[in-house]
Parts: structure tokens; sequence; C-alpha cells
């Protein structure tokens, strides 16, 4: 069986299962509040990733920066430019 599904998904079922893992984890970085009390550990966790240092690396190798990096992030229009929220530019002193 295992054969058969890594023909079929390119993977094993556990690599398939971490990869929608990390992928759940990538979500809920964007959308966390890290003011809000939201910690990339905190979030790792519910997602099933115990030991920080793997987690951190797995989504580094996956996402090209750490999670850290992730953890609250503005989003972005298409040209990959972040978009300064309201209470972004009240904190730089602009209107």
């Amino acid at each position: 069986m295992q054969y058969a599904f890594r023909r079929h998904a390119g993977t094993t079922p556990l690599g398939y299962l971490r990869s929608v893992r990390l992928a759940h984890t990538h979500t809920d970085l964007k959308a966390a509040a890290p003011h809000e009390g939201a910690t990339v550990t905190g979030i790792a966790m519910r997602w099933g990733f115990t030991h920080p240092g793997r987690f951190s690396a797995l989504y580094k190798n996956a996402y090209g920066l750490p999670p850290s990096a992730t953890l609250g992030a503005e989003p972005s229009d298409s040209h990959g430019r972040q978009h300064i929220s309201d209470a972004g530019r009240r904190k730089q002193g602009q209107r």
C-alpha cells in the first residue's frame, strides 16, 4: 500500500501528512496576531510539531524563511509588496 501511495502522491504517507500539517501551520502563522499572544511554538504544537528545532528546519526548507518571519506577517499584493495597515502607518507617524 505504501508503494502505491508513493507512486500516486510522490511521497510517503508520513511525508504527505507532514506537508499538510506544515501548510496548515503556515496559514495559521500568517493569520496569527503576536500582540495577542500567538507564538510560533504554540502554533507548531497545535499542528503536532513537538520539536521546535526540527519544525523550524522543516519550515525554512519548505518556505525559504524562518517561521518567526511569517508570524503575523501582513498580507502582500500580487507583486509581493507588503501592505501597510492603518495601525502600521500610525506607528510610523504617517497618515
